[in-house]
């Protein structure tokens, strides 16, 4: 017998301990499907796909999908891993289509035991998600109502899309004893959800009216108007004059915005006369309309926010228009805003914006009522420089520090009551603005001579860091 026989067969009864293991690589692959669900059309979704060798050989491969040049694509064509090792293999699915992307990734190695193995691949494309606006009623009947009395319905505004409906400034013609209790001009509602609007119709003459409510889908792509009819003691078939608002649709803070009402219309050629109001504001705004009876007024849009100025004209008959509507946007174009208000009218409160290593009154470094325009950032460039606008006392302004174009670093917000002026204890707000967005507002009770330290800007990073230290009697109350 030969000899290399005899030593096979000796180890062969040896009681079986010994175990051979082939020279060949083992493939395993994590995970065995690839599911991506559904991704929106021109979107990039990625999966990762993790090789590894458990053998005693180098594994070789290729990769290679079963459509390719498609929506589907991966990051490598051939793979090399040494025994006990692993690589990630990334698989990208960019859908161009409304469609079923099914596909299979195969790799070919040198595993003799598993030369394919395949991993299936779910992908389907689907479409942008889109907002829908759809109306609860598009008509409403008031039934009878006697004037000096009012009646009241609703409607609802859903959308029933997959993306944020944004509407924009609710248009209103007809009879003016229609009226909306919470204009929804300008907000947003979300995916499934609704707003509920609720009217009011109240009759001044014994005759019927009719209106009509239109609601504005700024971003829904298949119906940019849904009408609502209106109608209250059998309705009217009168000729109503139109109000229309010359609306500028945004503004800053501090603006005096020009509001003409010029080119409202009665259809017989009557005289107007014409009433303004602010139907919603910013809190803590006190900026007010130069005369609400004039055609042509002006609002003072002290602080940032959403305005609502509404007009209605009557004619000298009596007939009233449905109320037009003007959203204004008020928003800074500086980059940096701090606001400072409070709730009393004698007090004099002063905003302090200081740059990081400096203190209360410091000069340059805190910009504030005795140091209104300091030279920060780089010398003589006045872009990343605070402004002060104006020293004020009481609660009519707030007090406002900008910076344009600010340099990077860090801005401290502190709020120094200065004097009660027998005002005692006030409420002060501070808001805080950075590219025309809320990043911070927050209130305090305040005494005199107390010193909030409110928190820190931190430029670029437009954040805010809210610091929770009680108030402490300032050290200082003048620049030295």
């Amino acid at each position: 017998m030969n000899r290399w026989m005899i030593v096979a067969l000796l180890v062969s009864c040896g009681g079986g301990e010994t175990e051979f293991r082939r020279l060949s690589p083992e493939t395993a692959i994590v995970p065995e499907l690839l599911d991506f669900g559904e991704v929106v059309v021109g979107a990039t979704a990625s999966l990762e796909l993790f090789v590894s060798n458990g053998g005693q050989a180098t594994l070789e491969g290729d990769l290679s999908l079963g459509s390719p040049g498609g929506a589907l694509s991966v990051d490598m064509d051939a793979l090399v891993i040494e025994p006990n090792e692993s690589t990630v293999v990334t698989v990208s699915f960019t859908p161009t289509e409304f469609v079923d992307y099914g596909d299979e990734l195969l790799l070919a190695s040198n595993d003799t035991e598993q030369p394919e193995v395949v991993v299936p691949i779910l992908a389907i494309g689907r479409d942008t998600p889109v907002p829908d606006i759809e109306v609860s009623a598009t008509s409403l009947d008031f039934g009878t109502v006697e004037p000096g009395f009012f009646g009241q319905q609703f409607v609802e505004i859903a959308n029933v899309g997959e993306a944020d409906l944004d509407l924009g400034t609710t248009i209103q013609v007809g009879s003016g004893d229609f009226s909306m209790v919470l204009d929804p001009s300008g907000s947003t509602i979300a995916p499934g959800a609704a707003t509920a609007v609720l009217l009011e119709y109240a009759p001044t003459h014994t005759g019927g009216d009719s209106g009509t409510l239109t609601f504005v889908a700024l971003n829904d792509p298949d119906e940019t108007e849904v009408a609502v009819e209106l109608g209250g003691n059998g309705g009217s078939d009168v000729d109503y004059p139109t109000a229309i608002i010359d609306c500028p649709g945004f503004s800053e803070p501090q603006d005096q915005v020009l509001l003409d009402g010029t080119a409202s219309t009665d259809p017989d050629g009557l005289d107007l006369d014409f009433l303004w109001w602010v139907d919603d504001r910013p809190a803590d705004s006190a900026g007010d309309l130069d005369d609400p009876f004039a055609d042509i007024t002006t609002l003072l849009t002290d602080v940032a926010g959403d305005w609502v100025v509404k007009l209605q004209v009557t004619n000298t008959d009596g007939t009233a228009s449905a109320p037009a509507t003007c959203v204004l946007d008020t928003a800074p174009q500086d980059e940096i805003y701090v606001e400072l208000t409070w709730d009393t009218n004698n007090a004099d409160l002063d905003l302090h914006l200081v740059e990081d290593g400096s203190e209360l009154h410091d000069v340059p470094g805190d910009a504030c009522h005795c140091n209104p325009n300091p030279d920060w950032g780089t010398p003589s460039l006045s872009t990343d420089d605070p402004v002060l606008h104006d020293d004020r006392t009481g609660a009519d302004d707030p007090e406002l520090v900008t910076i344009k174009l600010p340099a990077d670093g860090i801005y401290h917000v502190k709020v120094h009551y200065f004097d009660d002026n027998g005002d005692h204890t006030v409420a002060a707000r501070v808001r805080v603005l950075a590219n025309g967005a809320v990043i911070y507002s927050g209130s305090e009770l305040m005494q005199r001579n107390d010193l909030w330290e409110v928190g820190q800007i931190n430029w670029p990073d437009a954040t805010f860091g809210v610091l929770d230290n009680p108030l402490e009697p300032a050290a200082s109350r003048q620049c030295l």
